[in-house]
């Protein structure tokens, strides 16, 4: 089941609510890890420290199955949210706005194959994000013999992409019902543009903890980069440096979220509602079809 909302924001039924038992300081990013704070607005750097958040090791043992993950880390794109909807409604209003006449399913159809072989690149460390964002559109729209200002084509796309919000399996849901009793975070790759209107629209960003975004951190998943300062930030929160395996990480992506798992020695958790043949053989810890299955493995509901 997916959760549509419009540009307008939560209904009502959905509003952000407040944050019940554990109390949690919701933070964007590190004043102290190097090099995040360069070109990062101001506002996410708060004058005053984070409260720690109290989610021990002895309250964690109390807490269900998965006895000793203090932090959870969720992947946006086609995990929390359906980027795939978000994508291609973004793409035909840009068409419409440029100009360039309709963008048929079989179009769109090639610019996702080519958009995923481009992002894979840059996972690899192959091309710079820079390279991903105009290339892409350079390649499609070299293809259809389009022509169009590419890098005014994929600014403009940043900002259409928060205009269509498609939660997966209830995922507002889910991360509300957890929040206080355990510290969750935001892990994406995603531009800065997108992510933050995205999150915002979404209601999400207010029930995250920790977001992390790779264009501020200056490294994408899955490298390491990434991972220590995911790990450095939650634990300042905590008041104690959790050990990797105390953090699970759930995501779609064999290549980035759960790559970077297992290398950086997280609980990896593979969403994976396509049931796609794990090619790579990767060690995972969980493989999961429906987001409503994260709560059981970490022992707060029944699957």
């Amino acid at each position: 089941m997916r959760m549509r909302m419009t540009r307008s924001g939560l209904s009502a039924a959905a509003e952000t609510p407040k944050a019940d038992g554990i109390p949690l300081r919701r933070s964007i990013i590190s004043d102290h890890l190097k090099p995040l704070r360069r070109n990062i607005p101001k506002r996410f750097f708060p004058d005053k420290k984070h409260e720690t958040v109290r989610v021990s090791r002895a309250r964690c043992d109390t807490m269900g199955a998965m006895k000793n993950i203090r932090v959870l880390l969720w992947d946006i794109d086609n995990t929390l949210l359906d980027f795939l909807a978000a994508e291609k409604a973004a793409i035909r209003q840009g068409f419409s706005e440029f100009g360039l006449g309709e963008c048929t399913d079989g179009m769109l159809a090639d610019y996702s194959s080519i958009n995923r072989r481009y992002w894979e690149k840059l996972e690899r460390g192959e091309i710079t994000k820079k390279q991903v964002l105009e290339g892409r559109f350079a390649e499609f729209f070299g293809k259809y013999a389009l022509n169009a200002d590419v890098p005014a084509f994929n600014d403009r796309y940043q900002i259409l992409l928060g205009d269509t919000i498609c939660f997966m399996d209830d995922g507002y849901e889910i991360v509300r019902s957890l929040k206080g009793k355990i510290l969750q975070g935001a892990v994406t790759n995603g531009t800065r543009t997108a992510q933050e209107k995205r999150l915002k629209n979404s209601g999400l960003g207010e029930l995250f903890d920790l977001i992390f975004i790779s264009e501020d951190i200056g490294v994408e998943k899955p490298g390491k980069g990434f991972f220590d300062a995911v790990l450095k930030e939650s634990g300042r929160l905590l008041g104690e440096m959790p050990d990797p395996r105390e953090m699970m990480i759930v995501g779609d992506s064999l290549t980035s979220d759960m790559l970077g798992g297992v290398q950086n020695g997280l609980v990896t958790c593979w969403y994976n509602p396509g049931g796609m043949e794990n090619k790579d053989h990767l060690p995972l810890d969980h493989e999961i079809r429906n987001l409503h299955e994260v709560p059981a493995i970490l022992g707060f509901v029944p699957a």
